[in-house]
């Protein structure tokens, strides 16, 4: 299977060379699947984009896709070397390949999550935390009747006090040696 730069593999349905006497005398049809209705027991549970079996398609990798020929289906996962085979039924009986196919992009967008795309949601979990912590921080002011200054981290990422400094010469004349002004 091609893989492409832009994280696009080539996919084809595995009847896509075969005889037109084939392709006209059994049902042939493969979905890119999005999303699964578990409560459905045949092809309508899977939610997603017809593909043509008799064309070649660029689809992302980790694309989830069922495929039908005659009376069996089959449910794959692209990867950048070609097509994972998760399982394959009946059309007569497909609840568990339902499942799976359920389980495996739920896996997905799992892994999506924690590669960074699901960035916004991380950004306004800080954000929530940020918020939570000054309404503790609130608290503890209220408590105490103290109010905790805030430190600002330096290159480095250590944390000085105005106490921690005090033998410390400001930057100028450290720089500058014990030159008179």
């Amino acid at each position: 299977m091609e893989r492409y730069v832009n994280g696009l593999v080539l996919y084809t349905h595995d009847c896509q060379t075969s005889a037109k006497y084939h392709l006209n005398k059994y049902k042939h049809w493969a979905k890119q699947v999005h999303a699964v209705d578990v409560t459905k027991t045949d092809g309508y549970a899977f939610q997603g984009e017809f593909l043509s079996v008799t064309r070649e398609h660029k689809l992302p990798v980790g694309s989830i896709v069922v495929e039908v020929c005659d009376t069996t289906i089959t449910a794959y996962r692209l990867d950048a070397d070609g097509k994972e085979r998760l399982a394959s039924r009946s059309t007569r009986s497909m609840s568990s390949l339902i499942q799976i196919v359920a389980a495996a992009l739920e896996e997905n967008r799992h892994k999506e999550e924690h590669r960074g795309i699901g960035t916004e949601a991380l950004l306004r979990r800080r954000e929530e935390l940020l918020k939570e912590l000054e309404s503790i921080k609130a608290e503890i002011t209220r408590a105490t009747g103290r109010v905790e200054k805030e430190h600002e981290p330096v290159e480095g990422g250590e944390r000085h006090t105005k106490e921690g400094n005090a033998d410390r010469k400001p930057q100028r004349e450290r720089d500058l040696g014990s030159v008179d002004r």
